[in-house]
């Protein structure tokens, strides 16, 4: 009787050539070197071989016979049995350790956990309760039919692969080749033909752009000449931008992606950014005279979007959306896309408190820059310190360049001080931003933000703060009360800021809410000292403690006065060159708990 692979008469062995053969092309379409793109052949011609066995055949053979509910998984079945041959599959593949167990971890995940395991580290792989379901046997007999043959059984400790290992090499690679092998098999499974230049788009050219009625002139040349410096690809994978409040990171984030020929992701940490950069490149495509299809996509929808087509050119998202594939069985599917498409990463800074997705993020943007080569930049008021300790930074354009910005837009003054405590009534044109929903919502006089409100109360404060602050408003500037919801990429300015200090990136995204337009008359910052509790407790979470000291201290003693913005970020700047091996440290440990979750 002929080995099956489905129900449907699909013989085993045609479908793992299949798969292994659309993995090769999947591979060879993102350019990736030869010992990846055998990787990902091996991966995906073994992922299914744990269905040779007696009791999968028979289901195969017989669809409609009722089964045990609490049975072993097909994917569990052949990492067993790689694990127990583990040395005769080396020598016939010519593996290292390391290749051998990123097959091993791409054939146990390509499907979720299994659901009989011993306990959460041991694979059984005899059960005399579960009818004999694991045959070693019979696996042999199929791969002698791949002349896979010389397969000597050992006696290893069965240990579940690790979702992601301990060291940043071996997760890109463990990444790259998964998700190739999940997207092959959804492929052939579909029986739908697939093209792998689906998402080819065209190039814009940037000698295409004439600058914007409304735009400064000066300021777009100055945009347009980052954006060129961006474009060299055969010596740049990754741009970091760092760009003060207001300058315009959205238009040259779009610009630049537009030059290439993929599919764009443009990723955020929150939903509320979401919605504001989604406003802002409409605006923007309008104005330069772009037919350029947009959506919005989170809560597993598209939500907005200028176009009825399925797909678009630019899907907005959050991180979450990004690196759910990583571990949801519905969508793993989609870990390929991530890894395929052009991708700008907004407000990146804010990955760093948001575990297990920091991980995630720092596993996706490593796999991309080394050994895809892919386009992503990186936006950010705020940049950090990534301990990315494998990457290769001959390939990273940092602009204007590490630990600098690009000038402000406006020299106006600010006039920064101190206080113990937020104010006890918020007087109109002010906003006061706080790290916690409990002390934003204490002002009964102000409209209070934060994240916890429905789709529609929050889109009606959201509303009326833009009718009244956004740029060109002309409506009545009333006081704002805010939890961090409004801290980055909202376009949106008062005169007055009471900002209750967390930490470097916190109160720089929130300067940047302060005449962010450069057209208020006077304009005010106050720092107000973490007393609270509930402030603290979110420092904590959030950041670090000791990093909080530093930062208030360092404000303290160096940022009391009347300073114009860049001076602010000269400021900012200085203080992570200070401090950066306590950085390094605290994103170190926050990296080692995320990759743990």
């Amino acid at each position: 009787m002929p080995y099956l692979a489905k129900s449907d008469g699909t013989l085993l062995k045609t479908h793992l050539e299949s798969v292994s053969n659309m993995a090769e092309q999947l591979a060879t379409y993102l350019q990736l070197n030869d010992r990846i793109i055998k990787l990902c052949k091996i991966a995906a011609y073994l992922h299914d071989i744990g269905k040779a066995c007696p009791y999968f055949q028979k289901f195969y053979n017989n669809p409609n016979k009722k089964v045990k509910s609490k049975l072993r998984y097909h994917n569990e079945i052949g990492c067993i049995f790689l694990l127990q041959h583990k040395e005769s599959v080396k020598t016939h593949y010519n593996l290292t350790n390391d290749e051998f167990d990123i097959i091993a971890n791409s054939v146990y995940w390509h499907h979720p956990q299994a659901i009989d395991i011993k306990n959460n580290f041991i694979l059984n792989s005899v059960d005399d309760n579960n009818d004999n379901i694991y045959d070693v046997l019979s696996i042999k007999s199929f791969l002698s039919e791949l002349n896979i043959t010389d397969l000597n059984t050992e006696d290893p400790e069965l240990n579940i692969p690790h979702f992601f290992a301990n060291t940043n090499v071996k997760n890109s690679l463990i990444l790259i080749v998964r998700s190739i092998v999940i997207k092959s098999d959804w492929i052939i499974s579909s029986g739908i033909p697939y093209d792998v230049y689906a998402n080819t788009y065209e190039k814009k050219l940037l000698e295409s752009y004439v600058c914007p009625s409304t735009f400064n002139i000066d300021r777009f040349s100055t945009q347009m000449s980052i954006i060129s410096r961006s474009c060299n690809r055969n010596t740049i994978n990754t741009i970091i931008c760092n760009a003060p409040a207001g300058f315009g990171k959205t238009y040259i984030g779009l610009v630049w992606a537009l030059t290439t020929n993929k599919r764009v992701l443009w990723v955020c940490p929150r939903n509320e950014i979401i919605k504001s950069v989604y406003q802002s490149i409409i605006s923007l495509l309008d104005l330069l005279h772009l037919d350029i299809t947009v959506e919005t996509f989170y809560s597993s929808e598209r939500q907005e979007s200028n176009t009825n087509n399925d797909t678009s050119r630019i899907t907005i998202t959050n991180i979450d959306a990004v690196v759910q594939p990583m571990a949801s069985r519905s969508k793993s599917g989609l870990q390929y896309d991530m890894l395929e498409c052009t991708i700008v990463f907004d407000e990146y800074h804010e990955f760093v408190s948001d575990s297990p997705i920091y991980a995630a993020f720092r596993i996706l943007l490593q796999a991309r820059h080394n050994e895809i080569k892919a386009q992503q930049m990186l936006l950010s008021a705020t940049p950090i310190e990534l301990p990315l300790d494998y990457l290769d930074y001959s390939t990273v354009l940092v602009l204007p360049e590490k630990n600098k910005h690009f000038d402000s837009q406006h020299n106006n003054k600010y006039l920064c001080n101190i206080t113990k405590a937020g104010p006890k009534v918020i007087p109109d044109d002010t906003f006061v931003i706080y790290n916690t929903i409990k002390n934003a919502q204490s002002h009964d006089e102000a409209l209070c933000l934060h994240s916890k409100y429905t789709n529609e109360d929050r889109n009606t404060k959201f509303t009326s703060l833009y009718n009244s602050y956004g740029k060109l408003s002309e409506g009545n500037k009333f006081p704002v009360s805010s939890a961090p919801v409004m801290q980055a990429s909202l376009d949106v300015s008062a005169s007055h800021l009471f900002e209750s200090v967390s930490s470097p990136n916190n109160t720089m995204q929130r300067i940047g809410r302060c005449d962010r337009f450069g057209t208020c008359i006077d304009r005010t910052i106050t720092f107000i000292e973490n007393n609270d509790k509930s402030e603290l407790k979110y420092i904590e979470h959030n950041y670090s403690k000791p990093l909080y000291t530093l930062w208030y201290n360092f404000i303290k003693n160096n940022m009391c006065g009347e300073f114009t913005l860049n001076e602010l970020y000269e400021k900012y700047n200085n203080f992570n060159k200070k401090y950066q091996k306590n950085i390094k440290a605290y994103t170190k440990a926050k990296y080692n708990n995320s990759l743990e979750k």
